[in-house]
């Protein structure tokens, strides 16, 4: 996550469909952001803010769209959007930039009391790993999130809480819905889970993973409600267990 994107479309989208998990999901009382932060630069990136509100939160389009007329493009504004709900939110070293140098230390230090009976979100620029060292340290190592980071948080969260992982899509669309395949079904294999839910409009995805398969069950039940509203798409990973899921309902 860098400064300079919030408030962007992608922004917009983003919270609404964490605030859909957190809302919806029983045993979840807190939203914990783990951004990932980096300095901003001159890529441009961010810059599609003239988004509509549409069938999305009220209050968060207004929101955003306050921030961006002040030009106060900042994730520390999230502290006062999510305040007085009936969730906590805990944002994660959002005013320190995130270096590869110290990655190990960044995820260790999480508090173990905001990966209790949360959504646990961790936003990196990209998304997971992919490629060796020597290609992602090319496009900016801190860009990525490592398998053994999302370990070390995942096996720290209770039985009640979901994790959800920010992953930038490829360009090439006819790839996209094999490349979301590919890295859920590694994901459910790292975490030694049988299912990843995700979810996309075609640029942005989402990875969604339970401690527990109750809470999957109960998110594999209102997300496709969710994605069909807002025309994004919805998948189960592995597809077998989707349509083992299928078959039972």
């Amino acid at each position: 996550m860098k400064n300079q994107y919030f408030g962007d479309q992608r922004d917009f989208m983003k919270y609404d469909v964490l605030m859909e998990v957190v809302e919806t999901t029983p045993g979840i009382s807190r939203l914990t952001n783990i951004p990932m932060l980096t300095p901003n630069d001159q890529t441009g990136e961010g810059n599609v803010t003239a988004f509509v509100e549409g069938n999305r939160r009220s209050d968060l389009y207004h929101f955003m769209r306050y921030c961006l007329a002040r030009g106060d493009r900042n994730i520390r504004n999230l502290r006062t959007y999510f305040a007085n709900r009936r969730f906590a939110y805990y944002g994660y070293r959002d005013d320190v930039h995130y270096e590869d140098g110290t990655r190990q230390e960044y995820f260790d230090s999480i508090p173990a009391k905001v990966l209790q009976d949360a959504v646990v979100f961790i936003d990196p620029d990209t998304g997971i790993e992919t490629g060796a060292n020597t290609y992602m340290r090319g496009k900016g190592i801190d860009r990525y999130l490592f398998w053994n980071n999302i370990v070390t948080v995942f096996n720290r969260m209770n039985a009640n809480s979901v994790l959800i992982i920010y992953q930038h899509l490829q360009r090439n669309a006819d790839l996209v819905v094999q490349n979301m395949r590919d890295k859920s079904t590694a994901l459910a294999e790292h975490l030694g889970r049988p299912s990843v839910a995700c979810v996309d409009d075609g640029d942005i995805a989402f990875l969604i993973a339970t401690k527990s398969d109750a809470a999957m069950t109960h998110v594999s039940g209102t997300i496709p409600e969710y994605a069909q509203t807002h025309e994004l798409r919805y998948h189960l990973f592995p597809e077998v267990v989707a349509e083992a899921a299928e078959a039972q309902a």
